[in-house]
């Protein structure tokens, strides 16, 4: 529910906005596959001196070569990645205020007479420095991790067997549960923290 309702700032009726995305998922993927390639480049090398006891220089030098250019690659990607999606995040805050102003002027005026307006104003600044958290982290952050979590178990597995495979998902499933325990307890501190904030700009 989180990614449509941010979904609906972001996909506008724009050609550029469009290509933009189309480029941004073309750079997700080509991350996802040089972040899971690099590490396989790096098990080649050491096997390639674990295996044999007259080493193939040349064989060496080439996958030296392909890991330090995946790795290279990757790290130049991110930030440009960055730069592309810096605009549909402030395309997002736009249109963000522009559906919570649209609302409040709709809005009878026994609302806007029993509101302190600081506290509306506060909340709408919460929102505006929210969005981009929610919208960096589950486009940075979320969805390409989960992604690359599917393939590497889906890779170990393969590689190692079904069991290596079941118990780094069990890693994973208590890592996520402890991570989602947590949230709820900070999101309680946050809450408090956030009518405090109202409060006191409320005038």
């Amino acid at each position: 529910r989180m990614i449509y309702e941010i979904a609906q700032f972001i996909f506008i009726k724009k050609k550029e906005v469009y290509y933009r995305l189309l480029f941004i998922a073309f750079l997700f993927i080509l991350t996802i596959g040089l972040n899971i390639a690099v590490p396989l480049f790096l098990r080649k090398i050491v096997n390639l001196f674990a295996d044999k006891q007259v080493v193939v220089w040349r064989q060496f030098y080439y996958l030296l070569i392909m890991y330090g250019s995946f790795w290279m690659i990757g790290q130049i990607i991110f930030p440009f990645r960055e730069i592309l999606a810096f605009k549909l995040s402030e395309q997002g805050i736009r249109q963000l205020s522009i559906k919570v102003f649209d609302h409040l002027h709709h809005l009878p005026l026994h609302f806007h007479l029993s509101r302190k307006a600081g506290a509306i104003i506060t909340a709408i600044e919460k929102a505006q420095k929210g969005f981009p958290i929610l919208f960096w982290g589950i486009l940075f952050f979320v969805l390409p991790t989960s992604i690359e979590i599917i393939l590497v178990t889906f890779i170990l597995s393969n590689m190692y067997g079904i069991y290596y495979g079941i118990l780094l998902m069990l890693i994973l499933a208590f890592y996520l549960i402890f991570s989602i325990l947590i949230s709820k307890w900070g999101s309680g501190a946050q809450r408090e923290s956030n009518e405090k904030c109202l409060e006191a700009g409320s005038f």
